[in-house]
């Protein structure tokens, strides 16, 4: 295999993303900028229950706001049952690993969903869920007026969602 240049630049308002300090990029993760992965467990600490997780998402605008945490748990409790999970008070106590994948990432959604970024990178957000709750999640995700940018190898998914459509196969870097 030939060795290829990966170097570049990722600009976020005048700013490359990867070269600005942890800090800096700590202000735009969650609030600016959220990413949706295909495996929601890499994106949840296993040690945590998923509603400290999903109060902790919600941290900085709790401090901007002066929210109470008895508020913040009702937004969170909220944001899972219009995820379709039928007893998010339940969800709401338990660990991630209690939960099933399309649980997990239903979770995930809720959080960036919470949080209301600005621009969303989605990595096959609906993988693991069935076809109803696919319904449910789009529907959420549109609610959130961010950019999207989404991968998917579902064409529904694509049709349903999205404006434009890039078709990507047999890709190579280019420069």
């Amino acid at each position: 295999l030939e060795k290829q240049d990966l170097s570049g630049k990722i600009v976020y308002k005048g700013q490359d993303l990867l070269s600005i300090s942890q800090e800096k990029l700590q202000e735009i993760r969650g609030k600016e900028i959220g990413l949706i992965v295909q495996n929601p467990f890499s994106q949840l600490n296993p040690t945590r229950k998923v509603g400290s997780q999903m109060i902790e998402a919600l941290l900085p605008i709790h401090q901007q706001q002066n929210l109470p945490r008895s508020f913040t748990r009702m937004l969170a409790i909220n944001q899972l049952q219009r995820l379709g999970i039928q007893n998010p008070n339940s969800c709401y106590e338990m660990y991630p690993q209690e939960l099933s994948g399309g649980m997990c990432q239903r979770v995930v959604i809720g959080m960036f969903a919470l949080l209301k970024p600005k621009i969303l990178l989605s990595d096959e957000p609906t993988t693991a869920l069935d076809p109803e709750t696919i319904h449910l999640v789009l529907d959420e995700l549109r609610n959130l007026q961010a950019a999207h940018i989404f991968v998917t190898h579902d064409q529904f998914v694509a049709q349903s969602f999205c404006d434009t459509i890039f078709d990507m196969q047999d890709v190579q870097l280019c420069s």
